[in-house]
């Protein structure tokens, strides 16, 4: 079931404010990747604290899911993105004036919390505006703005620390936070709310839509394909680059703008080839399915390469890494609108919090491989091995819900 069919006349203008907004979101969570070695040095900290600093945004993220869901459904994505990007700008400020590890982590806390809707609410607000068989597009057209992000992060965010001090760069982009909270205020249009209580007429709550059987089996797939990509994006890609394939620190961001191009095109990509198999009665599920079962080849593809890698493979990294992304589309099309708030950002919580204990752990199982004997590449090898099998594991999962299970959870009501 989807929450709207008709076609907002200001849908554009709506899907603009919400792109930008998760643009910010996508740069503000990966400038660490270009800030690592400063941070390092700046401050004395070994990888493992620059990886808690870096993972607290995602485990601050994570925990206030279930919060911005609620909003979402209640006071919608247009009053829940404005007020918590005003977090989102004081995190900047914070972590612009860090003076040691708490003040790092405090700011990387409230840029977690005040982008914590800037995902679902997006989607939320693409699902209310938009046709239903346009919402795989225009999800998919969103997650490809957002990844813009990743390219800004990459050589641009690099030659960028050229000219300004990273603080200054922090200050900037939070004055662009408190810009896009008056924007979304002022101009996107309020459509009417779910009255409380109107959702139980819709089906068995949202307690019951989360014990639907299909709703587990594209939860450990998708959170590990998320979690995986995000924590290699926003921190570990470019030191896995450098120590394992020898890369300059120049080649390294080229590699990370690469996978920042895909995921633009992989979104668009994805997300039109989504809606146009629609027609053939292909499911998103199989389509997203498909994608992430990919993405394990590619890493293990990533490690057979060796130094030999290309950077075309970078480009399949980036978006068979991003292909999580469709499951949102997926979410809009199974569950009512009353609904859909609350049931994405229980996605987007395994998500966050799944990406901020790989990335602390990463950093950790770093320090422990090293204190061991081993060569820093050797530990980056042992740990992508390790995060592989999870993945093959969440494939066999995915894949297990067969046809009859998916009809059975059906009869049940669920969808």
């Amino acid at each position: 079931m989807t929450a709207v069919r008709v076609a907002h006349p200001r849908r554009y203008l709506v899907f603009a404010l919400f792109a930008a907004g998760f643009l910010l979101s996508y740069v503000l969570r990966g400038v660490n990747v270009a800030f690592e070695e400063k941070l390092a040095t700046g401050f004395g900290l070994e990888p493992g604290a620059v990886g808690a600093v870096t993972a607290s945004f995602f485990l601050a993220f994570a925990l206030v899911q279930p919060l911005v869901g609620y909003l979402l459904d209640r006071i919608g994505p247009r009053r829940t993105q404005s007020l918590l990007l005003i977090l989102a700008a004081t995190g900047a400020v914070v972590f612009a004036l860090a003076a040691g590890l708490a003040g790092l982590m405090t700011g990387r806390v409230l840029l977690g919390v005040g982008l914590a809707a800037s995902l679902t609410a997006g989607y939320k607000a693409i699902a209310e505006v938009f046709p239903a068989a346009q919402v795989p597009l225009f999800n998919g057209l969103l997650a490809s703005v957002g990844s813009l992000g990743v390219v800004l992060v990459g050589t641009p965010l690099d030659a960028l620390l050229a000219v300004l001090d990273w603080r200054q760069i922090m200050g900037v982009l939070g004055g662009v936070a408190l810009l896009l909270t008056v924007l979304l205020w002022c101009l996107v249009p309020e459509p009417p709310r779910t009255p409380a209580g109107q959702e139980k007429a819709d089906g068995p709550g949202v307690f019951g839509y989360m014990a639907d059987p299909r709703y587990w089996s594209i939860l450990p797939l998708g959170i590990l394909n998320q979690a995986m990509f995000l924590a290699m994006q926003t921190l570990w890609l470019m030191p896995f680059l450098r120590q394992t394939m020898d890369y300059s620190r120049g080649e390294a961001a080229m590699s990370v703008s690469v996978v920042g191009v895909a995921l633009i095109f992989g979104g668009v990509g994805l997300g039109a080839l989504a809606s146009w198999l629609l027609r053939f009665r292909i499911e998103v599920a199989v389509t997203a399915g498909v994608a992430m079962s990919l993405f394990p080849v590619v890493q293990a593809w990533v490690l057979f390469q060796g130094e030999a890698v290309t950077q075309a493979t970078w480009f399949v990294f980036g978006v068979t890494g991003g292909s999580g992304m469709v499951l949102y589309a997926v979410f809009a099309r199974t569950f009512p609108g009353s609904m859909l708030g609350r049931l994405s950002t229980t996605y987007t919580l395994g998500v966050f919090l799944g990406t901020f204990l790989l990335q602390a752990a990463y950093g950790w199982l770093l320090d422990l491989g090293q204190a061991a004997g081993m060569a820093p590449d050797e530990a980056h090898v042992a740990i992508w091995t390790l995060l592989i099998a999870l993945q093959v594991v969440a494939v066999a999962c995915y894949w297990g819900m067969t046809p009859a299970r998916r009809r059975r959870a059906a009869a049940h009501g669920y969808a």
